[in-house]
């Protein structure tokens, strides 16, 4: 009776390790054949953003990080710009500028978008009547925005808008990529910079 018992529990050990062994040998062959090459690594921005310098400004009330070789230009009360070159030494002009509209009363949706309109989607702004709609809603410091290009590029000169609205101010920020130097073109480092926005 105790050979029977031992074989018994020889059987079930050996089918328990061949289940095992056939699961791993599936898994090994799933991982492989699905497996299209390099492993994605997904980068934490964050990280760069440590050591870069912060831009604070309570009268557009906005804070945003920006490389520290990067310089500010065109700063007044309601706009400042972050480009990747000297200004002052005929840099490009890739980077971004933020401008800020205040108006007398906070904004809805609705009158966002009418505001938007009247004032920003046109010919005399940059951006033409058509791309109204072709924005897209993205997201800016928790807060939704809508984003567009100009149709073509002028003089080398590529624009990304980013528009959006908190309490009674519009928010513009263009993204310039300067064509005519392809290799100082910035546009990821511009995104990261946006991704850093935060609205006081």
């Amino acid at each position: 009776m105790r050979n029977s018992q031992n074989k018994g529990i020889s059987s079930i050990q050996i089918i328990i390790v061949v289940v095992i062994l056939l699961t791993f040998s599936l898994l090994v062959f799933y991982i492989y054949n699905t497996n299209d090459g390099d492993p994605v690594v997904e980068v934490d921005s964050r990280d760069e953003i440590l050591g870069w310098d912060t831009y604070t400004s309570p009268t557009m009330k906005i804070t945003f990080s920006y490389p520290s070789t990067w310089f500010l230009s065109s700063e007044t009360e309601h706009r400042v710009g972050v480009v990747s070159t000297n200004p002052n030494r005929g840099g490009n002009l890739a980077g971004l500028q933020v401008q800020v509209q205040t108006y007398p009363r906070e904004f809805s949706e609705s009158t966002f978008w009418s505001q938007l309109e009247k004032e920003y989607l046109n010919y005399g702004h940059g951006v033409v009547s058509e791309n109204k709609n072709n924005l897209q809603k993205v997201e800016i410091g928790s807060i939704s925005a809508y984003t567009g290009s100009s149709d073509a590029a002028t003089e080398n000169i590529l624009e990304h808008y980013y528009f959006l609205y908190k309490e009674n101010r519009i928010y513009k920020i263009t993204v310039t990529e300067d064509l005519g130097f392809p290799e100082r073109n910035v546009r990821d480092i511009s995104d990261k910079i946006i991704s850093s926005f935060r609205f006081l």
